[in-house]
């Protein structure tokens, strides 16, 4: 498997339940959103995700944006 496969490849239910710390699907979305890691809720509750949005969360990416910019107020 390439590494650009495995990145796209979805965790099972074993791998979420280790990454989140929890079994109950629900408990595992709340944990998922909480550190801004993409995912989709299937019809039986449980989350699905690649480790693509594993290894890059929404919320690495607005924080590295916001400390991109400099504190002009400082400056007077």
């Amino acid at each position: 498997m390439s590494a650009a496969e495995d990145m796209s490849r979805l965790l099972n239910d074993d791998e979420i339940a280790e990454i989140t710390g929890y079994s109950h699907p629900s408990a595992q979305c709340q944990a998922l959103r909480k550190h801004g890691v993409f995912f989709i809720q299937r019809k039986d509750g449980r989350p699905r995700c690649t480790w693509y949005h594993i290894n890059h969360p929404i919320g690495a990416k607005a924080q590295m944006n916001s400390s991109n910019e400099p504190d002009f107020s400082r400056l007077d």
